[in-house]
C-alpha cells in the first residue's frame, strides 16, 4: 500500500511539473501575441500622424516602443 501511494504521489507530481511547463508555454506566447498586437496599433497609430503631416518614420517609432 504503501509504495502504490509513493507511485501515486510520484506520478502525480510528475503531471504537475508537466502541467506547470504547459503553462508556462501558453503564458510566453500570450505575451508574445500582444506584443505584436500593441506594436501594431502604436504602428497604425503612427502612420496617422505621418498623414497628418509629422515627418516620422512609423518602422522606427515601432522599434523604439519595441524594447518596452
Amino acid at each position: 500500500m504503501e509504495r502504490q501511494n509513493s507511485e501515486l504521489l510520484a506520478a502525480m507530481n510528475e503531471r504537475a511539473q508537466l502541467q506547470l511547463r504547459l503553462q508556462q508555454t501558453v503564458e510566453g506566447l500570450s505575451v508574445a501575441a500582444i506584443s505584436y498586437y500593441v506594436l501594431n496599433l502604436i504602428h497604425f497609430a503612427l502612420e496617422g500622424l505621418v498623414e497628418l503631416g509629422l515627418r516620422i518614420k512609423p518602422n522606427v517609432g515601432v522599434a523604439v516602443c519595441l524594447p518596452l
